[in-house]
């Protein structure tokens, strides 16, 4: 007897790349980071540090494969509802740099309005490396 409950097309995490994902971020974000806090002048900015930034790549890169994973498991539709869902939270996520750019008072220590806005594409880049390595099936990953 078969469980017809769960989907047929229930597809497997593709977890190498998902791991190449989360090391390309990683490589990008510190990168952009350490390029960012010198041109700026935001050495002591703590959000544009290599370990925060690193740290914070991997864990919310890991919280999207288990989101994912999750889904997987849920519905046939797993890689459309993951785009859905992780355009949604990378918009969302873009509120808290802006609104420190936006702020000005230098609430937090080295930051500024540019130092603010340099977060943008370390918030951008997980969301799309993470979406292009789990919805693209194998046979477009080797093409």
């Amino acid at each position: 007897m078969t469980d017809t409950s769960l989907p047929r097309t229930r597809r497997r995490l593709p977890w190498r790349r998902v791991l190449l994902a989360i090391l390309i971020a990683v490589v990008l974000n510190v990168a952009i980071a350490a390029i960012a806090a010198a041109a700026l002048g935001a050495a002591d900015f703590l959000a544009l540090q290599p370990g925060p930034v690193a740290t914070v790549t991997i864990a919310t890169m890991l919280v999207g494969t288990a989101v994912y994973a999750v889904l997987a498991r849920l519905t046939a539709r797993a890689a459309r509802w993951f785009t859905v869902i992780a355009l949604g939270v990378a918009i969302v996520s873009l509120i808290a740099p802006i609104s420190l750019a936006l702020d000005g008072s230098g609430s937090f220590p080295g930051s500024s309005p540019a130092a603010a806005l340099a977060l943008i594409p370390l918030h951008l880049i997980p969301a799309v490396a993470l979406v292009a390595a789990v919805t693209r099936t194998p046979k477009e990953a080797r093409s």
